[in-house]
């Protein structure tokens, strides 16, 4: 799939994520730990990817890959090292956000299932279904 053909369309930016930055604390002994805030929460479109856009895409190893296309907002500054998370899921980003082209100020973004996600998978009918450590839930 090329960037072009992931035009926005505002009706289609129907699901919530949340935005988080990465924040790194000093623990009790002084070492280093990494956590997340969130910064802002945005209405997106959250698309699993199939086989052959991740080969595409140049990524064919990791089979839990995702793209996210968000309208861009110049002051959050997203980086790679964010990461969103989207219906009790995290996904971590694999790149830096890259406009779409054709003027829509749109922003395409690849991302993976993060540690704590055990599978994505596409359904027959189109859906995803995200499987976690404890639950199950239909994703439209």
């Amino acid at each position: 799939m090329s960037l072009s053909s992931t035009a926005l369309n505002i009706g289609r930016l129907d699901q919530v994520i949340s935005l988080q930055k990465p924040t790194i604390t000093s623990g009790d002994l002084g070492q280093p730990s990494k956590s997340y805030a969130e910064v802002k929460q945005v209405y997106a479109r959250v698309r699993p990817l199939s086989a052959s856009e991740r080969a595409a895409a140049g990524q064919e190893k990791d089979l839990a890959q995702v793209e996210i296309v968000m309208r861009d907002d110049p002051g959050l500054n997203i980086t790679a090292d964010w990461r969103a998370e989207w219906n009790g899921a995290y996904l971590d980003f694999v790149g830096p956000p890259l406009p779409i082209a054709g003027g829509s100020r749109a922003l395409r973004i690849m991302a993976r299932m993060g540690e704590t996600e055990l599978i994505t998978r596409v359904t027959a009918e189109g859906n995803a279904r995200v499987t976690t450590d404890d639950d199950t839930r239909a994703v439209v």
